[in-house]
């Protein structure tokens, strides 16, 4: 009688390896690539813009946040779901055209990106209105690489209103907002 013994060979999880990083940002920096802005007019200009925010009606801290998950729509591809909440600088324009910033608002969207790759989305924002959000030409998002998940940066390619009266022009240019891992 012959006996023959056969383990089972092991093989590296495949899950395991390519389960996205899941994990909560809180935001830490919103910078403007541009001109330096002076949003709630006290005759100081930054181009760290959470220093302007900060002193306007509707900033909340705890309402910025990015989530990083498992976004997977198939599992054939991996993919990681970004869903953010930022704030944005709101301006409307007086009698004579001129813009003035007035608030804080909040922007809220999710952004699916397929493992190891950033993503570029052009969104479409009917509302006329809103003049930050309809000026938004696209949004990107860096994937955090394996061992780089302490930070998350999404960049926003806008138009923001520079200067005053006659000489006022928009300002095209990146809002970056970055994050800090917190769990």
């Amino acid at each position: 009688m012959l006996l023959f013994g056969c383990e089972k060979m092991k093989t590296p999880d495949n899950d395991a390896i390519d389960k996205p990083v899941t994990a909560e940002y809180k935001l830490v920096s919103v910078y403007w690539s541009g001109l330096a802005k002076d949003l709630n007019e006290d005759g100081l200009s930054y181009w760290e813009l959470s220093v302007e925010f900060e002193k306007m009606m509707g900033f909340y801290e705890p309402d910025y946040f990015l989530r990083v998950t498992d976004g997977n729509l198939s599992r054939s591809e991996v993919q990681y779901a970004f869903n953010f909440s930022v704030p944005y600088p709101v301006f409307m324009a007086d009698d004579e055209g001129i813009f003035h910033y007035t608030e804080i608002r909040t922007f809220k969207q999710t952004i699916y990106t397929e493992k190891n790759q950033h993503r570029r989305i052009i969104p479409i924002h009917t509302d006329m209105e809103d003049n930050f959000l309809s000026r938004i030409e696209e949004i990107e998002v860096y994937r955090p690489e394996q061992g780089e998940e302490d930070e998350v940066d999404l960049t926003v390619l806008c138009s923001l209103p520079d200067g005053s009266g006659e000489q006022q022009t928009m300002d095209h240019n990146c809002l970056h907002y970055t994050f800090k891992r917190i769990d």
